[in-house]
């Protein structure tokens, strides 16, 4: 069978540059393994004694050098422990626990920590050296880790090194630590306007009214009678001050929630790491979680990743931690995952939609348009991308029209105020 040319000279040369790139790395080594050998032909050329002294003494250092640091190495064991879930931008120490079983003790053991692939942050590799460790004792290290990146981070194994005694021969051992991951939630993003999602006119009188009285209900007001509204809720007082049959209505809580669709669609991401589009939805969806929380609402999240639609019902660190697991892209079409979101919200759930693009037309939208509970659009256009923010508007206007209240969002502007239309219905 033939090979071609470029395999051959691959094989005839990597024996080679496998030999150098040993010696480069021991050169030291390299150096007393020479001299030693050197001195024991010339030693056995003489006849002279002292050089073979000199030859076994540089003998036994390497053999010294060569020992040393894997036993020092030898046993140690280490326990890493993930803090608590962090929030985005902060800064977290993981703490570590080097444990000697021997009974003696080891000295100059430097131990390694990289940062995942996953986790932003320089530098990628943090480094503890360890001037002894006692017998039998466990010694602690705080490794400082950057929260830059929301997220499940998976640490990769620790490393243990050693030149002990001599500085020849160094070793290394990789430990597995934990199998816990850190923690970081998103940073909730500072939009007030978010946490109150407007109505249309029509779906205002759509709230579900009570006479009861309790903590369980929020009362909302007096408002004039609507034709097929149940007459033991007639406030007469206003009805008789007016004119005009009025009712008392409330709201219950037990009915009344929010549901929140973050949008992963592969076509609509834009910017890296903490600066995408996708990370200011998610750090939006994180400040409702924060407002259902405080207010003791229900809150329903949905999300696209791994081609499958994830549904959380969690509320406080459950809610953060459900935004934590979120991966991009997504794999479903566009269309699927919004008519998974208005199958999987709850009925009478305000659904809010994290868009990070325009809709072309709101074909097919209409099961979402005519949500009992009502719906609200906010888009997160890519940053620098004058064609996406006004295909957005676009589509404020087109939703405006429509009854639905939207509005945009540019990375460090804050949403942008909606438009007439939509802020009049």
């Amino acid at each position: 069978m033939h090979l071609p040319s470029k395999d051959l000279t691959d094989r005839g040369h990597r024996p080679g540059q496998r030999w150098f790139r040993l010696v480069g790395s021991h050169a030291e080594e390299a150096v007393f393994l020479a001299l030693a050998g050197f001195l024991f032909l010339v030693a056995t050329n003489t006849q002279t004694g002292w050089l073979y002294v000199v030859s076994a003494l540089l003998a036994g250092v390497l053999v010294a050098g060569f020992l040393g640091p894997r036993t020092t190495l030898h046993g140690l064991q280490v326990r890493r422990r993930m803090p608590a879930p962090a929030t985005q931008g902060d800064q977290v120490d993981v703490e570590m626990e080097v444990f000697n079983p021997g009974s003696s003790d080891r000295a100059l053991v430097l131990v390694e920590q990289d940062l995942p692939d996953t986790l932003p942050g320089q530098p990628r590799t943090r480094r503890f050296l360890l001037e002894r460790l006692p017998a039998g004792r466990w010694v602690r290290v705080d490794c400082p880790v950057p929260a830059s990146l929301r997220g499940h981070h998976h640490l990769p194994p620790v490393r243990l090194k050693s030149a002990t005694p001599l500085g020849l021969f160094p070793a290394q051992r990789s430990v597995p630590g934990d199998t816990q991951p850190l923690i970081v939630y998103p940073r909730p993003l500072n939009m007030a306007e978010l946490s109150a999602p407007s109505r249309t006119a029509r779906q205002a009188h759509q709230q579900r009214t009570s006479n009861r009285v309790g903590t369980s209900e929020d009362f909302l007001g007096i408002r004039p009678y609507s034709a097929g509204e149940d007459t033991r809720f007639i406030h007469w007082p206003a009805t008789a001050r007016t004119g005009q049959v009025m009712v008392r209505e409330f709201r219950g809580r037990s009915g009344q929630g929010m549901a929140v669709l973050i949008e992963t669609w592969a076509e609509a991401l834009a910017g890296s790491g903490a600066d995408s589009n996708l990370e200011s939805a998610i750090s939006a969806a994180a400040a409702l979680a924060e407002r259902a929380r405080r207010q003791g609402l229900p809150l329903t999240q949905i999300c696209e990743w791994a081609g499958q639609v994830h549904v959380s019902r969690a509320s406080g660190e459950g809610a953060l931690d459900f935004l934590a697991r979120i991966q991009a892209p997504g794999r479903l079409p566009r269309l699927e995952v919004l008519e998974a979101a208005a199958g999987r919200a709850p009925a009478d759930a305000h659904l809010l939609l994290l868009l990070l693009a325009p809709l072309q037309d709101l074909h097919g939208l209409s099961h979402l348009l005519e949500r009992r509970g009502g719906l609200s659009v906010v888009f997160f256009p890519g940053s620098g991308l004058p064609e996406d923010q006004q295909a957005c508007q676009q589509s404020v206007q087109a939703l405006a029209s429509a009854g639905v209240h939207s509005r945009i969002h540019l990375p460090g502007m804050g949403p942008t105020p909606a438009s007439s239309d939509g802020a009049s219905r």
